[in-house]
């Protein structure tokens, strides 16, 4: 009994053995999870804001679905925005590179337009894993280094690109659209403002917006941008201003050209835009000297 009781591990000049073993038996077995992997899902992205900092237009990629391309003739329902007008529209578009998500696959974004099998809709029973769109992604990115990612699709658009996201790379922003259409517009604009062409500088960081007596108000680090009304001759008129109250100025860009404290806009419906857009243009701005420089003489005899 003896030899039998110490082979299975029994001790018997221990007291608490018994207690011992007892109490290991009736421990729960804890279950390791699986790992984790260090590749988020772009489903799992978040919503596109004005934190991150913004990144040259060379270095940015933009991954559209077909119904936000424009592809698609007739979708079954409106539960994707077409940002494809909005995109032409922006500065950056010829440096940028786009990707299509379609049903054949992924494409570049072609000035000629998609191919008549590209056309068609995906459906949700057709999304499944394909070793051959792994190779096709990973080979419209190959040679590119990127700082920005938006994805702008939705429901298995985005499903097919989460099966294939091992060909992304990954990047210090990584963000898609969401929810209902008019909200996928407001995010894609966002994302837009954060390019930057070369040679340009802007301020970054989240502009905290407010009300004010007179309308809205935003400010970025030392600057506040003000409505300041309409002007009598026509247009909207919007004031950069200092912690003393004081219009901004003194300011010239990276490129050298000054910068005016006040700027009139012809529609209010873009004030916001217009505001954020001149908050940033100061943050990245140099201020000049404004008083002369002393005379030696002056400090000499002094």
């Amino acid at each position: 009994y003896d030899q039998g009781f110490a082979d299975g591990g029994g001790n018997r000049d221990d007291i608490f053995d018994a207690a011992r073993r007892a109490y290991d038996a009736t421990a729960v077995i804890e279950v390791q999870s699986m790992p984790t992997t260090g590749r988020p899902l772009p489903s799992t992205w978040p919503k596109p804001t004005d934190d991150p900092l913004p990144a040259r237009w060379t270095r940015r990629l933009l991954i559209l679905a077909a119904p936000e391309a424009g592809w698609l003739g007739n979708a079954p329902e409106q539960t994707a925005a077409l940002l494809l007008p909005a995109l032409q529209a922006s500065e950056g578009q010829v440096e940028l590179c786009v990707i299509v998500v379609s049903s054949a696959g992924f494409h570049a974004l072609a000035r000629s337009g998609p191919d008549a099998t590209a056309t068609e809709h995906l459906s949700a029973d057709a999304v499944r894993f394909d070793p051959r769109l792994i190779d096709q992604l990973r080979a419209l990115l190959a040679g590119r280094d990127f700082d920005d990612i938006l994805v702008a699709a939705q429901g298995p658009y985005l499903a097919l690109l989460d099966l294939h996201a091992a060909a992304l790379p990954l990047c210090r922003t990584m963000e898609r659209t969401r929810n209902t259409v008019l909200q996928q517009r407001a995010h894609f604009n966002v994302w837009l403002d954060r390019g930057l062409m070369a040679g340009e500088s802007l301020g970054t960081g989240h502009i905290r917006w407010g009300k004010a007596v007179k309308g809205l108000t935003g400010k970025l680090g030392e600057f506040t941008a003000r409505y300041a009304g309409k002007q009598p001759g026509g247009g909207h008129c919007i004031v950069i201003q200092t912690p003393d109250g004081l219009p901004a100025a003194g300011y010239v860009s990276t490129q050298g050209e000054p910068l005016s404290p006040e700027t009139i806009i012809s529609n209010r419906a873009h004030l916001r835009k217009a505001m954020a857009a001149r908050l940033r243009a100061f943050g990245g701005a140099t201020r000049l000297t404004a008083a002369p420089m002393p005379d030696l003489l002056d400090l000499a005899s002094a």
